[in-house]
């Protein structure tokens, strides 16, 4: 097995332990800290979490550029960059921590009418050590830039693999020990610092990298600037849909609506997760053809293909959750979490298609024709912020995801598919393969939707049977009614035949 197809299985059984650690931790967490601090907890990592965006993008621009030189046998210009990247990466974690403080005394005060003062004190305190690991942690990306371009996608996941198992476990234990939310921010600073140890002495002794200024090419920074900023202002602006509707919830209600909305987000994470994964193992290829004269010929083909792969996915999911999803929040967090429910299938409706575009987004990066995407996220999330503001007045919790599903079908949905029209993308044959999958998925969802009438029997060995019988009737459908011979090929090979 090579090392792509490797990533992608690695993937997702990454994904896969990160779900099942959600589904065996979050329990705990909640039962454990309560609703109120754990609805603090993500408060506070929602704030943070616009912190951990100010990686801006230079790992995936160390992956384009280190990749493409790699490509051409341009071993100076190689270590150069990477000099370049790393005075960036400096210069980011002394702004990130001018940030941190300045937003620890002028912003976090904006939340004291609706914590009390010994909530706020747990504020400050889960802040500055997730400030700290920020401060450490992203300028560690270069290392892990590095091994993706590399494409070493083994090493890459198993380290992510690890730490899925041994995290999880640590918190649960230790939170019977010590049940507050501060217990887990050490956790993850232990581990975060195991895994940067990890890449860097990977890189250093496996990789033989190095990072030698030979020159100081203000062209060349400005480069790796330009295409780094506009990559983190998509970011930062596609962070804001998952992210402002805790902190608009958390100043306008209060903590205990932030945990229910926080777990509706956890939920399509994982799903915008499941289309990304697919895209990201693609990232290096396209950045080594886009070298090429035949760039725009190649990207059609890997844009359909991996689309393809996306669509029956993202379709599987879907489906299951709409039939599912309600039981399960039931089964994983108990009564209390209907509403999660209801807030993730809006946003998920609105996600389907640029999700199982995604690969797109990588294309316009190896082209350089990003800049769109920002503004475009820019707008949108902006209008998700005042609209979601205007919506919680109104009609309350809900209307953060409503504005959110809206802001991101006339911005990843209308707007993008404008552009991908523009530079060529084969759209057409997109929508054409989405038709065709849509009998497949309306006969399974059917089957599915009468084996939840006749058999009403909730327990958990049923709801499992449940799962894994609607996954299998999917992939026969997909088998005999929707794959040509790559995809039939690809699925036999997961199962041992060629």
């Amino acid at each position: 097995m090579n090392q792509r197809k490797a990533g992608v299985v690695l993937s997702y059984l990454s994904m896969g332990l990160d779900a099942l650690a959600s589904f065996i931790c979050l329990p705990f967490l909640v039962k454990l800290l309560g609703k109120g601090e754990f609805g603090l907890y993500q408060l506070v990592g929602a704030i943070i979490a616009y912190l951990l965006i100010m990686d801006f993008g230079l790992s995936n621009t160390t992956t384009r550029y280190y990749a493409r030189y790699q490509e051409q046998g341009k071993q100076k210009e190689k270590e150069n960059m990477l000099a370049l990247s790393a005075i960036f990466y400096g210069f980011v974690a002394v702004l990130i921590l001018v940030i941190g403080f300045s937003l620890l005394y002028f912003f976090l005060p904006v939340y004291q009418n609706t914590l009390s003062p010994q909530d706020f004190v747990t504020a400050k305190k889960l802040f500055t050590i997730m400030l700290l690991n920020v401060a450490i942690v992203i300028p560690a990306n270069i290392f892990a830039a590095v091994i993706n371009a590399n494409q070493k996608f083994i090493f890459a996941k198993t380290l992510v693999i690890l730490t899925l198992l041994l995290r999880p476990t640590t918190i649960v234990l230790m939170l019977h020990l010590w049940p507050k939310a501060l217990t887990i921010v050490y956790i993850h600073t232990i581990f975060n610092f195991l895994v940067v140890t990890a890449n860097i002495i990977y890189c250093c002794k496996f990789l033989d990298i190095k990072m030698k200024l030979h020159r100081f090419e203000w062209k060349l920074l400005k480069e790796l600037i330009l295409f780094s900023l506009f990559v983190f202002l998509a970011v930062a602006m596609e962070q804001s849909y998952w992210r402002s509707g805790q902190l608009i919830l958390g100043a306008l209600i209060g903590t205990g609506v932030v945990a229910v909305y926080a777990i509706a987000m956890k939920l399509d994470i994982f799903f915008t997760r499941l289309a990304d994964n697919i895209s990201a193992i693609f990232l290096p290829q396209l950045s080594q053809i886009s070298a090429h004269k035949s760039f725009k010929e190649q990207t059609n083909e890997v844009f359909l293909k991996v689309s393809r792969l996306q669509l029956m996915v993202m379709s599987i999911f879907l489906c299951g959750f709409i039939l599912y999803g309600k039981t399960f929040l039931n089964f994983w967090l108990g009564a209390g979490f209907d509403e999660s429910y209801y807030y993730s299938l809006i946003i998920m409706f609105a996600l389907f298609i640029p999700l199982t575009q995604s690969i797109g987004i990588w294309i316009l990066q190896a082209q350089n024709k990003h800049y769109f995407r920002a503004y475009v996220y820019t707008a949108s999330a902006i209008f998700n912020i005042f609209l979601g503001i205007f919506l919680v007045k109104n009609i309350g919790a809900k209307g953060c995801a409503i504005a959110t599903a809206i802001s991101i079908l006339l911005g990843q949905g209308l707007a993008m598919n404008l552009y991908y029209k523009k530079i060529g993308l084969a759209l057409k044959s997109y929508f054409e393969n989405l038709l065709k999958i849509i009998p497949a998925c309306l006969i399974v969802f059917l089957i599915g939707l009468a084996g939840e009438q006749f058999f009403i029997n909730q327990s958990l060995a049923v709801f499992l049977v449940k799962i894994i019988l609607f996954i299998l009737l999917f992939l026969a459908a997909f088998y005999f009614g929707f794959m040509n011979a790559y995809e039939k090929n690809l699925l036999k090979s997961l199962y041992g035949k060629k």
